[in-house]
């Protein structure tokens, strides 16, 4: 009985072809993903080289983020690093994420939802961490760009989602920035 259900099985499936395996979504690196490269190396070399303490100047502080209202601390740690080897981790799979991201989203799209999430995670640390908590690197950044990457939906041969995404692509991204600020948000107020 099991010969002749797989003889019937090669019997209706002659006319496919060869088997082929489901693609995943195709993704090219965007070049743009060595301008953010070469800015944060930029901005480690000035942190390095400058006159002035740039990394204390622009580290995440929370005693000065909340005290003395230095807001801009939130955005700038996450361009700066505490050494040589904290940006190389970074840019090492950081570039890649980047660059498949942009590929994805577009230039702008990408950076700004990156940046974002680098925000956002510095937002939480200041959070759920004590007033004295210092912090810095484009962790934050590469971990967002990463959710984007896990975030794209694989499809198949012809095209159609192998898991259905729950929205349009569109919406998508807008609901999920609409989640990370509302999780942003109660941990802030939580605070």
């Amino acid at each position: 009985q099991a010969a002749s259900i797989l003889d019937a099985y090669v019997a209706e499936n002659r006319d496919r072809g060869a088997t082929v395996q489901p693609p995943l979504t195709p993704v090219e690196i965007h070049p743009a993903c060595l301008v953010w490269a070469l800015f944060l190396m930029a901005m480690h070399a000035a942190s390095e080289l400058g006159s002035t303490n740039l990394r204390a100047a622009g580290q995440m502080n929370g005693d000065a983020f909340l005290a003395k209202h230095e807001y801009w601390r939130i955005l700038t740690a996450t361009a700066l690093h505490a050494d040589a080897q904290h940006l190389t981790a970074n840019l090492g799979i950081g570039t890649l994420f980047m660059g498949f991201a942009m590929g994805l989203y577009g230039v702008g799209m990408a950076s700004m939802l990156a940046l974002l999430g680098g925000v956002l995670g510095n937002a939480c640390s200041l959070a759920l961490y004590p007033a004295s908590y210092f912090g810095l690197g484009a962790s934050g950044v590469v971990m967002a760009a990463l959710g984007m990457l896990a975030a794209q939906p694989i499809r198949d041969s012809r095209g159609s989602h192998v898991l259905p995404p729950l929205v349009d692509r569109k919406s998508t991204r807008l609901n999920s920035s609409h989640l990370v600020i509302s999780y942003a948000v109660f941990c802030l107020k939580k605070k």
